[in-house]
């Protein structure tokens, strides 16, 4: 069975196997069967007949999990030869308007821009902005011959690597797929270079390493992610991608960085995150807040992301402090309002780089900001609704509280970090979290002996 038909059967395939192990996901509901997802399907720029829209449609659809809707529209030109985002930010803003009308979590989009060339697009109605992630981003696309004979799987492949699957058994499905059947892609990807459209080989490859790279980030296979990152080099080349469309390059960099973060954290490679920022910051040339707003967001978490990793090798406070602009920059995009946990998240991640940023330099006001936004965390992580979370924002607190009475010798601004830890303690107890309990702890005890010395005893 070949990979994307693989694919085809993931989302028509419950299992009752356990979720991914350390996943905490509160913003997706666990559901028992697996979710159908509907793909909207715009006509193919250029096809007076219908016959590669109908075509596209009988590849994609009908397999059950994953539905075809036949919508009506024209995005209009991508504007594959801008260096700005202007006219393709200007379709993703239609085609999710298109996608939340029909009820769609990902848009099909394709434009015959050649006899024997159809290039294929594909619209995330949302980016989750994960860790690490083999989801595609509205530049990635893919050049299809025409006829599309078997290469439709790779429209399939695109149309389900787009999809955000909210829960990690659905991730986890898809993974158990990709891990058993990953060579029948690259039997196609051994066609030679005439078989595909002038440099459709290379677009093909980057979808195939985005695929592998979700195999890879799900199982922690360091092999797996260098291999993604080697097929993913390659088609940036030295210049950074410089000959591909500016959308595409866009999208590869992010993918890029991506994969150099995760490796270069895994083995402490200050060289691999330095190629993860500087391909997240050559990506911002064109995801920009303005044109693009949500892909801004997740390249600026990411970016955020390889700064933070790399300052606990580097111990620099530039990184720590570009890091947190980086985070705040995805905040004014993913706000409690339209994103309420990743918000949170944000506010959690700046005032765990403010902390840091005060117990490197003994910054006062970078530890009342850090406490400020622990404490903003809470309106969207509160005790009785998220009360893990609650209590790890109160840990935290009462860990900026504790570095900064123990250099001050502020006897108020120590018993309000017993205080902190003490809540957090009777959730860690209360949930049996006995490592955290053990270690939260050993946190009041310390306090109360910093006390105890300041006071005299």
């Amino acid at each position: 069975m070949g990979l994307w038909d693989a694919l085809r059967r993931l989302l028509t395939a419950g299992t009752a196997e356990e979720d991914l192990d350390g996943a905490e996901r509160s913003d997706a509901a666990t559901t028992s069967t697996v979710q159908t997802f509907s793909a909207a399907l715009l006509p193919i720029r250029g096809d007076d007949s219908g016959a590669l829209t109908e075509a596209l449609a009988d590849a994609v659809g009908g397999y059950g999990g994953l539905l075809i809707k036949r919508i009506d529209g024209d995005l209009g030109e991508a504007g594959d030869t801008e260096p700005s985002a202007l006219t393709f930010g200007n379709a993703v803003r239609q085609g999710r308007q298109l996608m939340k009308q029909a009820d769609c979590q990902v848009l099909i989009w394709g434009d015959l821009i050649a006899p024997n060339c159809c290039r294929v697009r594909f619209i995330p109605r949302r980016i989750e902005g994960e860790t690490a992630s083999g989801e595609l981003l509205s530049g990635d696309l893919v050049d299809l011959p025409v006829p599309f004979g078997d290469t439709t799987d790779m429209a399939l492949a695109g149309a389900l690597a787009a999809l955000h699957l909210p829960t990690d058994k659905e991730r986890k499905q898809r993974l158990d797929r990709l891990r058993s059947s990953v060579s029948a892609v690259e039997l196609l990807l051994q066609e030679p270079a005439s078989f595909w459209p002038q440099g459709g080989k290379t677009k093909a490859g980057i979808l195939y390493a985005i695929m592998l790279s979700e195999m890879g980030f799900r199982t922690g296979n360091t092999a797996i992610l260098t291999r993604a990152l080697d097929i993913i080099r390659t088609a940036l080349g030295k210049d950074f991608g410089t000959n591909l469309m500016p959308a595409l390059r866009a999208a590869t960099l992010v993918h890029y960085g991506d994969l150099q973060t995760e490796l270069g954290t895994k083995s402490q490679n200050t060289d691999a995150l330095d190629f993860a920022v500087q391909a997240y910051r050559m990506a911002t040339a064109f995801y920009t807040a303005s044109d693009l707003p949500e892909e801004h967001a997740n390249l600026m978490n990411q970016l955020g992301r390889a700064l933070q990793y790399r300052s606990r090798i580097s111990n620099k406070t530039s990184d720590m402090k570009e890091a947190t602009q980086a985070y705040l920059a995805a905040a004014q995009v993913w706000t409690a309002g339209s994103r309420p946990n990743r918000w949170a998240e944000l506010q959690y991640t700046v005032g765990t780089m403010l902390g840091q940023i005060a117990e490197f330099s003994g910054n006062k006001e970078a530890a009342e900001r850090a406490v400020t936004f622990y404490t903003a965390a809470t309106r969207i992580w509160s005790r009785e609704k998220e009360p893990r979370r609650w209590a790890n924002l109160m840990n935290n607190i009462g860990a900026v509280r504790f570095a900064q009475g123990k250099r001050s010798g502020d006897v108020p601004v120590l018993r309000e970090a017993v205080e902190c830890f003490s809540r957090a303690l009777e959730i860690y107890q209360a949930a049996g979290m006995t490592r955290n309990v053990h270690v939260t702890q050993k946190n009041i005890a310390r306090v109360e002996r910093v006390i105890t010395a300041q006071q005299g005893g």
